[in-house]
């Protein structure tokens, strides 16, 4: 990941349904790390706060923002998303963001 690409995350801010709030990226990862710490027997990874296909959130503002390629409808749900591309992408954000290598 650039500098330029993890920057450019950064800086992203999104609606997230579950949290009812416009979001950073890092904000949406730092909940659900603490739902996972709190509830690790109960933590649901298909519904971690709340509702499934919740990394659909952040594929849509990625998408949006143009860091993926991708397509969202006239109703606002992603259509199209090469999911392999944005997770390798935001494995990489949470990497630099978590100090490793």
């Amino acid at each position: 990941m650039t500098v330029e690409e993890f920057n450019k995350l950064s800086e992203l801010r999104f609606y997230s349904n579950d949290l009812d709030d416009n979001v950073s990226i890092k904000t949406y990862i730092k909940e659900i790390l603490k739902v996972l710490w709190l509830e690790p027997d109960d933590f649901n990874g298909k519904r971690p706060l709340g509702n499934s296909g919740w990394q659909f959130d952040l594929y849509k503002a990625m998408i949006e923002k143009n860091i993926i390629e991708g397509e969202v409808d006239d109703y606002g749900c992603v259509d199209s998303v090469n999911m392999t591309d944005a997770d390798k992408l935001i494995i990489d954000y949470i990497s630099i963001l978590l100090g490793e290598e």
